[in-house]
Order: structure tokens, then C-alpha cells, then sequence
């Protein structure tokens, strides 16, 4: 089973991990696929991401 979505505006292919194409060549149409690379891994470090701040005012409270 297979889902197609046909998109024309701009940023549509952030929603998505595979992009078809349909390409012309001499022997006639053929589909082309385009996969996004695998995310990076996140970076280390204790004040990296989420909820940064917060710990930041933490340790200094805590110092305090």
C-alpha cells in the first residue's frame, strides 16, 4: 500500500523522509528517489537542549 501526496509549495518536504521524482530520459519516465539522511545524534554537554536554562539558574540558585 502506498500513500502520495502531491505538494508544489516550498518547506513540504520537511513533513516527510522520502521524496519521489518522476525524471524523463530517453527511455521513457522513471521514478527517482531522494531519502533524507538518518537525524545526527545529539550533542553532549550538560547544558546542550532542552530545559538548559533551567538548570543553569539551579546550579547558581544552589550556589547561593
Amino acid at each position: 500500500t502506498a500513500l502520495v501526496s502531491i505538494g508544489h509549495r516550498p518547506g513540504l518536504d520537511a513533513y516527510h523522509d522520502r521524496t519521489l521524482t518522476l525524471v524523463r530520459s530517453a527511455e521513457g519516465a522513471r521514478l527517482q528517489v531522494r531519502r533524507r539522511p538518518p537525524p545526527r545524534p545529539p550533542r553532549s554537554g550538560t547544558m546542550v537542549g532542552r530545559g538548559a536554562l533551567r538548570r543553569l539558574l539551579r546550579r547558581q540558585s544552589a550556589r547561593a
